[in-house]
């Protein structure tokens, strides 16, 4: 596929709602989405991952997401983005349907305001050649998040020391693999896993907390 000639969306920038879906297509040369640091809603917003015999490829040259006043995506919210190092949603506080990060090396990542994933809250891990691969930060916290509609799937992350959900009251399923360095779990508040709760080649984990699971 032909790379895009825009490298540029700040023209964009009084945008404050879309009602439909925010869609930023493989062919994106930008290497920011600046212009959208002012939206504060969206129907959903979606990263489209480009096309590869062994899987999909996330988009090529974005490095940085930072959307600061983005407070509510209605439908799906996917991150797609194989160069990506730093992610602000500081002000998002609900996702509508799933939250998906499907991201190769992230160092800094912000969840400071959500509240409720309806939906499915996932790390599925990229995939190169068979494999799967997520080097997230040292430590990724959701300090807000009180609910996930379904599932909350992390697999095989790499780097990652803490995850933290100290405020996490439900979830349908819970799911946890191969997670290489992880040291410490913290779901102090969590009460339901409506279905399955999954924690397999986790062994490295020395700390956990499910302190109000019932």
């Amino acid at each position: 596929v032909k790379e895009d000639s825009l490298t540029s969306i700040a023209a964009l920038s009084a945008l404050k709602e879309v009602t439909g879906v925010v869609t930023i297509n493989p062919t994106y040369r930008g290497t920011s989405l600046d212009g959208l640091q002012n939206l504060q809603r969206a129907g959903g917003f979606v990263m489209t991952p480009r096309p590869y015999e062994n899987g999909p490829w996330g988009i090529r040259f974005v490095r940085e997401v930072n959307l600061p006043n983005l407070q509510a995506v209605g439908g799906d919210f996917t991150i797609s983005a194989d160069t990506l190092y730093s992610l602000n949603l500081s002000a998002l506080e609900s996702v509508g349907n799933n939250l998906q990060f499907e991201v190769w090396d992230v160092k800094n990542m912000d969840f400071g305001a959500l509240k409720i994933v309806a939906g499915n809250l996932s790390f599925p891990g990229r995939h190169y050649y068979g494999g799967g691969n997520t080097y997230l930060p040292e430590q990724v916290e959701f300090p807000h998040l009180e609910t996930i509609g379904n599932q909350l799937e992390l697999k095989n992350p790499h780097r990652i020391k803490e995850l933290l959900f100290p405020a996490l009251i439900s979830a349908t399923t819970v799911s946890l693999e191969q997670t290489d360095v992880l040291e410490k779990i913290d779901f102090s508040q969590l009460r339901e896993v409506v279905e399955t709760l999954t924690l397999q080649w986790t062994h490295r984990v020395k700390e956990y907390d499910f302190s109000q699971l019932q």
